[in-house]
């Protein structure tokens, strides 16, 4: 009844199947896997000269930000007067120069110390400054090391003063004018850890003192007990010559003593 031929009746298909989904990512434009690969490929020179050019115009944009940036140094000079009693107040310069100059860098070590730094940046004034604010959390550690590397501490020599310096990079004016906070703040935390050091160090001559104090009255006290036991079993002339040296040690222990207690008087007078 139907004289239609047959491949009028029946759809023909021409050339290889595509599934559906890659049919639809074609008809949508968009790129395979395999076509990113394949722009890679072709494209490898091109891509690793861009990476190349970038690089070197980082870094030599770092390099002369770093050139022109305008860098300010601020210092700061204090001096480190060493205890009253000790051998460097002497009055002959020659004899002692060198002790003070080592008194100094004993000291003057402590400027970069991380003790002293972090109690600088604790302080409400360095706080209140817009390069604290700055300063992003965990940033501490770099922060100190930062502090470290641009103090530069400077002994002159002859003279109890050092001098502290510290050098940044500063971007815009207000950065400019708190450096100046930011060394009176370290040079603050150093003064007082000078002197919680000099406390110590009297604290311990003064116990030392005390103990060589203690030493000698006991002495005297054993002189004391050995000149009695004599005096009830020697004869008149032994006993004589006897208390006559006994006297004359125990006169120079008293001698040592009187001395030592005045200079206990002093440490003490010195530590008021």
């Amino acid at each position: 009844m139907n004289d239609r031929p047959e491949s009028m009746r029946r759809p023909q298909r021409v050339g290889a199947a595509r599934s559906g989904a890659a049919a639809r990512g074609a008809s949508a434009g968009g790129l395979t896997a395999k076509d990113v690969l394949r722009i890679l490929r072709r494209r490898w020179l091109m891509i690793t000269l861009f990476v190349a050019v970038s690089g070197v115009i980082s870094v030599g944009g770092t390099l002369m930000w770093r050139l022109f940036l305008p860098r300010y140094t601020v210092e700061s000079s204090v001096a480190l007067n060493p205890p009253a009693q000790s051998m460097l107040r002497d009055t002959t310069p020659y004899r002692n120069a060198d002790l003070l100059d080592r008194f100094k860098e004993t000291h003057a070590a402590n400027v970069k110390s991380e003790d002293v730094l972090r109690k600088a940046l604790e302080t409400q004034a360095v706080r209140d400054t817009l390069w604290y604010q700055r300063l992003q959390d965990g940033e501490l550690k770099k922060t100190l090391k930062y502090l470290q590397e641009n103090l530069r501490v400077i002994l002159p020599p002859n003279t109890e003063h050092i001098r502290i310096q510290l050098s940044m990079y500063c971007a815009d004016r207000r950065t400019r004018e708190e450096l100046p906070t930011i060394v009176n703040e370290i040079t603050t935390a150093f003064l007082n850890r000078v002197n919680q050091n000099q406390e110590s160090d009297r604290d311990v001559e003064i116990n030392t003192l005390l103990g060589t104090i203690d030493a000698k009255e006991e002495a005297v006290a054993r002189i004391d007990r050995d000149i009695r036991q004599r005096l009830r079993t020697l004869d008149v002339s032994v006993m004589e010559r006897a208390t006559d040296e006994l006297t004359m040690a125990m006169e120079e222990i008293v001698k040592s003593n009187n001395e030592l207690l005045v200079k206990r008087a002093e440490l003490e007078k010195a530590l008021n």
